[in-house]
């Protein structure tokens, strides 16, 4: 039987993308958690991973998605909210599929450019916040060279975007940060150094306390892997 769920569909004065028109981007999901969106999205997931055919839950999510939604775009936001949703408890490998396919969505947008009317976004940036779902998930499942490379694909689109808004500056400077924490797994150190400057760059300049702090975390673990304990206790207070 394929799960039904009523979503709200996106304003039609969205917007490009500023952060005032949040939740559009994964950088943005984190203030939504409290939302109606969020948590019928995530009472659809409990039914559907309850049910012992995991590998099976991709196909009817996509194909729930499909009967409710006929716009791409919101096709692509409810894959997002899924992924937040799965990270949140755990399930890392059906993540990673969900973000796979999202890049897929991503890719069908920037090639058929099919948003709904009024709604002025960059496929570009679709397209790089979904390499950017593909690199965390690598990160938490220790994939440091996966993430290091769909960082800098993330990276790479963000810089062929001539208007870059609030969330996309945000979006690079995660992506430095999660390049950081995959060269740190490397053992690539100068390399993690110059990453998590940039990453720190962006939240001083867009004032991103929550980066701010996640980036002087990687910093702290970066000198006590260097044996520099007066720095790394200095960034980890």
């Amino acid at each position: 039987m394929i799960l039904y769920v009523q979503i709200k569909k996106f304003p039609h004065n969205m917007g490009q993308m500023k952060s005032k028109n949040g939740g559009m981007l994964s950088i943005s999901y984190d203030s939504y958690y409290a939302d109606e969106t969020f948590t019928k999205m995530e009472n659809l997931l409990k039914e559907l991973t309850e049910k012992p055919e995991e590998r099976d839950i991709l196909n009817r999510w996509e194909h729930t998605m499909n009967k409710r939604f006929r716009c791409s775009l919101e096709r692509w936001r409810a894959f997002g909210w899924a992924i937040r949703v799965l990270e949140n408890w755990g399930k890392h490998r059906i993540v990673l599929a969900f973000a796979l396919r999202q890049v897929e969505l991503a890719h069908e947008l920037e090639d058929t450019n099919e948003f709904p009317q009024g709604v002025d976004v960059n496929a570009a940036i679709l397209l790089a916040d979904s390499y950017l779902n593909l690199a965390k998930v690598n990160l938490i499942k220790s994939q440091y060279k996966s993430c290091e490379k769909y960082s800098s694909k993330c990276l790479s689109l963000v810089s062929t975007i001539r208007r870059v808004y609030t969330d996309g500056l945000k979006l690079s400077g995660h992506a430095y940060l999660y390049k950081a924490n995959a060269n740190l797994g490397l053992s690539n150190f100068k390399q993690t150094l110059e990453d998590l400057e940039r990453s720190l760059s962006v939240a001083n300049d867009q004032d991103d306390k929550q980066l701010e702090c996640l980036a002087c975390g990687t910093m702290s673990s970066l000198y006590i892997q260097l044996k520099d304990y007066e720095k790394g206790n200095f960034f980890a207070v």
